[in-house]
């Protein structure tokens, strides 16, 4: 078995993490997307949460009136107990539902928005990290590591897979500009 010096395996690991790092043209892409994603999530949530206070209310108002019939005599206490303790279970669940997503509303868009900020600069944030940090940050994003004198092959975990594999610009400058001066390529035609 042969050993492999521990900045060659830095140097390999690097060389894997530039594979995932988003050009500029990407990073605004991914802001804008998270930003669209989150306002069309917000205004369905905030819909959902709208029709389930409104059966909250919608409930109440059923409440009201069984004890209206109970006091009637229309009804007899077995039934408004049985139908009462059916409204308030079900307004349990949907005050649960609604301080749920209150609780998680960010959260999710949070982790997303740190995604972004490590595929800005994967190199930079590996090269910031304690050793303990940068062996998570790498089990984090890699799998099935093989490691040869010559390189470090990997399965990259997901989403990391999809981002490393995305296609690569075959034109042009790395920032998808091109590099050629058109006006003057028309004139040789």
């Amino acid at each position: 078995m042969r050993c492999v010096n521990e900045g060659k395996v830095e140097e390999y690991v690097l060389n894997r993490l530039s594979e995932i790092e988003f050009t500029d043209q990407e990073v605004e892409a991914f802001r804008d997307a998270l930003k669209n994603s989150k306002k069309m999530t917000f205004e369905d949530a905030e819909q959902n949460i709208k029709g389930k206070r409104q059966i909250l209310e919608f409930n109440q108002g059923k409440l009201n009136k069984l004890m209206d019939l109970y006091l009637n005599g229309k009804i007899g206490e077995d039934e408004l107990e049985q139908k009462r303790a059916e409204l308030i279970f079900q307004n349990k669940n949907l005050e649960h539902e609604i301080s749920s997503f209150d609780k998680s509303k960010d959260r999710t868009f949070i982790k997303l928005q740190e995604l972004g900020k490590l595929l800005k600069s994967p190199i930079e944030s590996y090269k910031l990290a304690s050793p303990d940090k940068k062996r998570r940050l790498v089990k984090s994003m890699m799998e099935n590591f093989c490691l040869t004198p010559e390189k470090l092959d990997v399965d990259w975990k997901i989403p990391f897979d999809t981002i490393a594999n995305r296609g690569k610009n075959t034109w042009g400058g790395p920032d998808g500009t091109r590099t050629r001066n058109l006006a003057r390529d028309r004139g040789a035609i």
